[in-house]
């Protein structure tokens, strides 16, 4: 709903070898990711990207392409942006990680993500 109102355009097509490193991508006001990755995937990488979007990764994207540190940091910023977004509370201390994130139908990771 969010990358609608702000008029962008979601392609899902098949990538190849080209997904194994690069399952989704921003360009303009598109993003494109790779056709058939499960739901929860497909939310946190949709997600992941508006993020580096909303904070203005993409003006310096050729820096960061050469330089690891500064993308690992974009990326970084880029995952906890896509974890508030996509969370609304944390599990409870005795609710078990798996079942909380397929509840909420996101990847597990993304919880360690805010619990670290």
């Amino acid at each position: 709903i969010i990358m609608e109102a702000m008029g962008m355009e979601i392609i899902r097509k098949e990538m190849g070898e080209e997904a194994d490193s690069l399952p989704a991508q921003n360009v303009g006001l598109s993003i494109t990711i790779q056709d058939g990755v499960e739901s929860a995937y497909e939310k946190y990488m949709l997600a992941h990207q508006l993020g580096h979007i909303v904070l203005q990764h993409s003006i310096n994207s050729t820096l960061a392409h050469y330089n690891e540190s500064i993308a690992a940091a974009y990326n970084k910023d880029a995952d906890l942006f896509a974890a508030y977004l996509l969370l609304d509370r944390l599990p409870e201390e005795d609710e078990d990680i798996i079942a909380f994130s397929q509840k909420l139908d996101v990847p597990a990771f993304l919880i360690g993500i805010l619990c670290s």
